[in-house]
């Protein structure tokens, strides 16, 4: 018995190479490829969040923004599309959207840097000064986070007898840390070792 190609072979195929066009940057056969496959079998969840950002970067916000909630209206809860929504709906100048689908977000990730900064932006946009500057500052905090992660990956460099890669490490948690943070000192003094 002779077992033909079974019909998700063309649209996984499809699918993985629309995304290896859109990691080398040919946006415009990425589109092609995902109209087609979209066309012929309907479109899953990647392949629609995959499809938003490629008719986004093809300029053609309007039509990623109606990929994107299709998307959403069947899977509501998926992160990045709504994400990425978001960044379209603001660059649309559709705050309204862009809050109500950033609020549900930070609903689930409250701290996310990247929500963070698109409400600030949509503050901004609104004239809300005060709140843009806290959700920025609220924002930068995740570098600090990422400074503390650099300083014990230096630890854990020192520790495996690789000085130099653990200097490396805690000049990148210097870049990230404020001028007053109190871990600056510190830094400093493992680094003048």
């Amino acid at each position: 018995m002779v077992r033909s190609h079974t019909p998700r072979a063309a649209p996984e195929a499809l699918y993985e190479r629309a995304l290896q066009y859109y990691h080398n940057g040919r946006i415009t056969a990425a589109r092609r490829l995902l109209e087609q496959q979209s066309a012929s079998t309907g479109r899953d969840l990647r392949s629609a969040y995959l499809l938003g950002r490629v008719l986004f970067f093809d300029n053609a916000a309007e039509a990623a923004q109606r990929v994107l909630q299709r998307a959403l209206d069947r899977h509501p809860c998926h992160v990045d599309t709504r994400r990425f929504l978001a960044r379209i709906q603001i660059s649309l100048h559709d705050f309204e959207s862009a809050e109500k689908n950033l609020l549900l977000l930070l609903s689930q990730t409250s701290e996310d840097p990247d929500v963070l900064m698109m409400l600030a932006r949509v503050a901004a946009a609104r004239g809300k000064t005060a709140a843009a500057i806290e959700l920025y500052r609220r924002s930068i905090l995740f570098t600090e986070r990422l400074a503390e992660a650099h300083i014990e990956l230096a630890h854990m460099y020192r520790a495996a007898g690789l000085g130099q890669r653990s200097d490396e490490e805690l000049k990148l948690a210097l870049r990230l840390l404020p001028a007053d943070h109190p871990l600056r000192r510190p830094v400093m003094s493992l680094l003048q070792r």
